[in-house]
């Protein structure tokens, strides 16, 4: 649900960077500051752009900084290639989730983009780990601007800024541009994604020359693409919450079980070798409005919560679609004949199963 003003503690800066760049109204919500345009029609797979101010940039430098957060992650930092990005979690001792960061390299850094309202807490309590390591970790929040790209038209547009568009997951430069390559939203066909990065000086020039060709999208526009491309945001509300096999991370290539020690390591390697995931990531659709972060998700009849919402969006078309992590024992009742249906908020919960081999076993 948005509120007409960004939160107090939201640098104006920023904001002056990129949502008044881009002529947009801002606007707050559970996912951070965001940029809303008073009327869109953009379509996806026609060709879109939405600026991004919900999302946050850290960076990581120093000779020890990739030996670092390679003992911080689930994922392994020391085998990141030049042209690739990956998902990054960054646990608890105990396993849950502080937050998911999506790591490239950039010149003699690593670059972390995550959501704006942790970006500040994980870079405290990255550096307050650091101690005698050669690493150095910077909130970059205000110093770049993110903007989101779809649709095939958007690779022709990024053709003219230089670039070869890369597939998922593959990171290309340009004339100190970063584009990153995401997964796909599964609309009526695949549409591609890009996350382009640039440095905050050229948000104007940037937005004039992208909205020229694009349509232009609101920040919850692109949080509803990431929730049909099934990627999850962990953001201030529902830090420390989940383990990566909650939201599927070990299906998606966001956990590497071969790499050394993490804050909680032991917890995640356990519940991958000693049993199956009792709880799993799933994406559902509801009538009315979206619900909030951490709203809980119960079978029909039954006031006890068997999972929550992890993230949600409003469609294009009316309701509202979520990412949600359940119980997979209630999924599978749920989805038995006659079974009782989840529900959020005394909304029923049309659920779609995002791995169906693994989902409600």
């Amino acid at each position: 649900m948005q509120t007409d003003v960004l939160p107090a503690d939201w640098d104006e800066a920023a904001a002056g960077a990129l949502i008044a760049a881009c002529a947009a109204q801002p606007v707050a919500d559970a996912y951070g500051p965001a940029a809303l345009f008073a009327a869109s029609g953009a379509v996806a797979n026609d060709g879109l752009v939405a600026p991004l101010p919900d999302l946050g940039m850290l960076a990581a430098s120093g000779a020890d900084a990739v030996t670092f957060l390679h003992g911080q992650f689930t994922n392994d930092v020391e085998k990141l290639g030049g042209t690739e990005a990956r998902w990054y979690g960054y646990c608890t001792p105990q396993g849950r989730l502080l937050g998911l960061l999506l790591g490239w390299r950039d010149a003699d850094q690593i670059a972390l983009c995550t959501s704006r309202t942790l970006s500040a807490a994980l870079r405290k309590r990255l550096s307050i780990y650091v101690m005698r390591s050669k690493a150095r970790i910077d909130d970059r929040s205000n110093d770049w601007v993110l903007f989101g790209l779809a649709g095939e038209k958007a690779a022709s547009v990024i053709a003219g800024l230089g670039f070869a568009a890369p597939g998922p997951m593959e990171v290309a430069t340009s004339a100190g541009l970063t584009l990153v390559g995401l997964a796909p939203a599964q609309l009526a066909s695949a549409c591609p994604r890009w996350l382009l990065a640039a440095p905050a000086q050229q948000a104007a020039e940037l937005w004039q020359a992208l909205a020229a060709e694009l349509a232009p999208a609101s920040s919850e526009h692109w949080r509803w693409l990431d929730v049909r491309a099934a990627t999850p945001r962990i953001v201030a509300a529902t830090g420390g919450h989940y383990l990566p096999q909650t939201l599927n991370l070990d299906l998606s290539g966001g956990v590497d079980f071969q790499k050394g020690c993490y804050p909680g390591q032991e917890v995640v390697a356990r519940t991958h070798y000693r049993s199956t995931a009792k709880r799993r990531m799933y994406r559902g659709q509801v009538a009315g409005a979206e619900p909030q972060p951490l709203a809980d998700v119960a079978l029909a009849g039954s006031i006890e919560p068997v999972g929550t919402v992890i993230m949600a969006a409003p469609c294009p078309g009316g309701g509202a679609e979520l990412l949600l992590e359940a119980q997979t024992s209630a999924v599978g009742q749920s989805l038995a004949p006659g079974g009782a249906r989840l529900q959020v908020g005394g909304q029923e919960i049309a659920l779609e199963l995002l791995f169906p081999a693994d989902a409600a076993s």
